[in-house]
């Protein structure tokens, strides 16, 4: 089955065809038909990349494209069978394409996948703004989680203070914080499974699709070691179907990394069409 991190790696003409034979497919579905024709030629076009054929090789272009999508679904294991009935002397503008669909669930899915794709390349120019928005919120939070952190450890009235020891102990203080800039701050999201193995992560801000990672500095964590750690997170949240942006933040009081202002230019960058901002925190 194809992996959120694969569709973000396909051309936009390979991406929306698709989507427009798994969602003509889908409708299909819906109606309790597994055994399916679909046209050859689609004459209303939804997609701008798909081009309205006006010449005979236009027309096979669009062919092509459809007969390309079917196949790649069915490779995946999202179709049982796909067979080409066109007449290639009789039904140059026509012809069917006889699909049969597999398994209905899966297809559900496929379809989810594809629709938050979609979305996620139509972003227009008003949410970048917010996405832009809301990281710059989240390093706002995390700029103040040291200040946050030393006033909690110092109690006024003879009361004793919190201190800020492991992983645990960042999350729950910054989650508190991120609570008061955002309405729906979600933890312990689960991510897909990767090489057999699944993890969750930290934060979701749900209705921004931002996911928020947490590390503190510990013996034996090196910058190497830190940076590794972060590269494999950022491969797992490709292929989170609710994020669109990674913020890491990496809590560093003792100040045990080397090169921090490194690490942060190496990671902070747009990683497959997923923006990730890495941010160690307190500053030097």
């Amino acid at each position: 089955m194809i992996s959120v991190s694969r569709l973000r790696d396909f051309e936009d003409e390979q991406f929306y065809s698709v989507l427009e034979v798994a969602l003509e497919i889908k409708c299909n579905l819906d109606f309790g038909t597994t055994e399916i024709f679909l046209p050859a030629q689609q004459k209303l076009v939804k997609y701008k990349i798909l081009l309205p054929a006006a010449t005979p090789s236009m027309l096979q272009r669009q062919f092509d494209l459809r007969l390309k999508a079917l196949l790649f679904l069915k490779r995946e294991g999202y179709l049982v069978d796909v067979e080409d009935q066109r007449n290639y002397w009789e039904d140059l503008n026509g012809g069917n394409f006889h699909v049969v669909a597999g398994d209905e669930s899966d297809f559900i899915n496929l379809v989810e996948m594809l629709r938050n794709e979609k979305d996620r390349r139509e972003l227009g120019s008003s949410d970048r703004e917010n996405q832009s928005d809301a990281m710059s919120r989240i390093e706002a939070v995390c700029n103040a989680f040291h200040r946050s952190a030393l006033r909690l450890r110092s109690m006024n009235s003879n009361r004793k203070g919190i201190e800020i020891k492991n992983e645990y102990d960042v999350q729950n203080l910054l989650w508190a914080l991120l609570e008061t800039r955002f309405s729906d701050v979600r933890d312990e999201e689960p991510t897909p499974s990767q090489a057999g193995k699944s993890a969750r992560a930290d934060f979701l801000l749900r209705d921004e699709e931002i996911i928020v990672e947490t590390k503190m500095t510990r013996d034996g964590l090196s910058d190497g070691k830190l940076g590794d750690e972060l590269i494999l997170d950022i491969e797992r949240y490709r292929m989170h179907p609710h994020c669109k942006a990674l913020f890491c933040f990496v809590y560093d009081p003792e100040h045990r990394l080397e090169n921090p202002i490194g690490l942060e230019k190496d990671l902070s960058r747009n990683a497959d069409g997923l923006p990730v901002r890495v941010r160690i925190r307190p500053t030097r």
